[in-house]
């Protein structure tokens, strides 16, 4: 339970129903996503006011449905340079729509079922004139989707979830081909191929939204799929962890040292998927030994990667101020220090260098925020025991 609680922390809602950066005025849907974790909360707790908050951030991003069905994208406000375009705007979406499908489909199958058949009653003409948009979208949102298979799991929990809640079969289908679609980009050594390679936080998304998927399957034959999907994809993700707690960004494609921004901020290891992901699979595996697991990993998380996960200010200039140039210096220091200690592994110091590396280009463009978390997960490296 406390796993959970600690993991829909990003689930509060304001009064209007927003999350995250929605609360400072609306940005776009996909950031709705994080009330599905307070549902799986409140089920837990039998906690019926966390369910009523979860809903109302439903309803938020209902309120602000375009007329063809889709929904807004404040490109700008996410840091994206020009239009969004048909793809981007459908794979938020996606985001949204699996979190609401989802959501009331585990609703469904707890206590709470009248309440979850009175929210679908009310939201059901603005599902409904969603899902077929998103349908109509198909094809942008194969484009788009197409080298990251995280994102390929959100449209087939998407379609899936709300296909059965719309009691349509066309929607089931398609995110049968999502699943398919995802599947297919996994390695025989379990490895979800994000933009050509492996990635630890994103693998992590993959596994949580596969062990979804496996709660609502359609069909058996797609639950054992999913199942075994995740078997072998948990094998490596669990390679990937150190004894201290810390998911090794080693060789990630797309997070941990500096390859991609969200919000105006550097891409860090998700720590909170990752814990997810572990928890969920100590039921459904079943594997006792992956919840002691996340509670490591939980608890390195919250020691020395929370802060890190924060937004960006608005912006440095290149050199930052004063305190930060000391600052970094410090850092520089201590990890040099820690480098030049008796008995440091080889393997520790190539590791901590491609923090190091990525830290100094982050800092030579101006990033300065970004250039201080790097370093301090270089360090992290060479604590580690």
């Amino acid at each position: 339970l406390g796993l959970l609680e600690k993991c829909a922390m990003g689930g509060v809602a304001n009064a209007e129903g927003a999350l995250g950066r929605n609360k400072d005025g609306y940005v776009g849907v996909a950031l709705q996503r994080g009330a599905v974790d307070l549902i799986l909360l409140g089920i837990a707790t039998d906690d019926q006011g966390r369910i009523e908050t979860a809903l109302s951030a439903f309803r938020y991003g209902f309120d602000h449905q375009d007329a063809d069905g889709g929904f807004p994208v404040e490109g700008a406000r996410f840091g994206m340079v020009g239009q969004v375009d048909a793809g981007g705007k459908a794979s938020s979406a996606a985001f949204f729509l699996g979190a609401v499908g989802m959501g009331l489909r585990l609703l469904q199958e707890s206590e709470f079922a009248s309440l979850a058949q009175q929210e679908l009653e009310t939201l059901r003409p603005s599902l409904r004139r969603a899902m077929d948009w998103l349908a109509s979208q198909r094809q942008a949102l194969e484009r788009y989707d197409a080298e990251t298979p995280n994102r390929l799991l959100f449209d087939a929990v998407a379609f899936t979830a709300n296909g059965q809640l719309l009691d349509d079969a066309s929607l089931q289908q398609i995110g049968a081909a999502f699943l398919d679609d995802a599947l297919q980009r996994q390695r025989a050594d379990g490895v979800f191929v994000e933009k050509g390679g492996h990635d630890s936080s994103y693998q992590a998304t993959s596994l949580m939204l596969l062990q979804q998927y496996w709660l609502i399957a359609s069909d058996e034959a797609s639950a054992d799929r999913a199942h075994q999907s995740v078997a072998t994809g948990m094998a490596w993700e669990k390679t990937r962890i150190l004894p201290s707690g810390e998911v090794s960004a080693e060789g990630n494609t797309r997070t941990g040292l500096g390859q991609e921004q969200w919000l105006g901020s550097v891409k860090g290891i998700n720590y909170s998927e990752v814990v997810r992901a572990l928890h969920f699979w100590s039921g459904i595996g079943p594997d006792p030994a992956s919840r002691e697991l996340a509670k490591r990993v939980l608890a390195f998380g919250e020691a020395t990667h929370g802060s890190q996960q924060k937004p960006s200010g608005s912006g440095t200039a290149p050199g930052g101020t004063a305190d930060n140039r000391a600052l970094l210096k410090q850092k520089q220091e201590e990890l040099r220090t820690l480098k030049d200690q008796p008995g440091t592994s080889r393997q520790l110091i190539k590791r901590a260098e491609q923090y190091y590396k990525e830290a100094e280009r982050m800092y030579h463009a101006g990033q300065i925020d970004a250039a201080l978390r790097l370093m301090d997960q270089a360090i992290q490296v060479l604590r580690s025991p």
